[in-house]
């Protein structure tokens, strides 16, 4: 009788819990455009990109899609003449089971190629992995100049360098 007692008062209570929950006004999405401060969790990011329900942000030298529900505008900072310290920023973002190692961008465009790769960069960088492979073919040569000119810009790629018999791959260390 006594657990008969304890499953209705659980029960009661989820019923409760999903009433209040019909109730809640859905949080608002920010009206944003790139180049805006916003908080994603604790931390300032900017925002980078938008489309459709997502915005790219970067946060410490960091891109990442996330939902713009999860995004909040940023309060302005007061420009101060005292430099703060640096706090150590903790960024956690759920990461697959695997990451690949490496990357097909033959017959992409410049532009999809280069948000491939940022993609699979930022995924290997969440997963620890210290060396990739960027396959581009040989072609006309420009997915290798766009790899090539990417790699130099990211701020976590050490050093990259061609496979060596020109087979159309580049080799990055992060």
């Amino acid at each position: 009788a006594e657990n008969a007692e304890a499953r209705q008062l659980l029960n009661e209570a989820h019923r409760h819990k999903s009433r209040a929950k019909l109730n809640e006004p859905e949080p608002e999405i920010p009206e944003l455009k790139p180049g805006d401060r916003v908080r994603y969790r604790s931390h300032t990011a900017e925002v980078l990109s938008l489309k459709e329900k997502e915005a790219m942000i970067a946060v410490d030298g960091m891109k990442m899609r996330v939902p713009l529900k999860e995004l909040r505008p940023a309060p302005e900072t007061p420009k101060s003449k005292v430099p703060r310290p640096k706090k150590s920023t903790d960024i956690r973002v759920e990461k697959g089971e695997r990451a690949a190692l490496h990357i097909k961008l033959l017959g992409m465009r410049a532009e999809e190629a280069e948000e491939a790769l940022d993609a699979f960069l930022s995924d290997a960088l969440l997963h620890g992995i210290s060396e990739v492979e960027i396959i581009h073919g040989t072609g006309t040569g420009v997915l290798a100049k766009v790899v090539s000119e990417y790699l130099k810009r990211h701020p976590k790629v050490k050093r990259f360098y061609r496979m060596p018999g020109n087979m159309g791959a580049t080799i990055a260390e992060l």
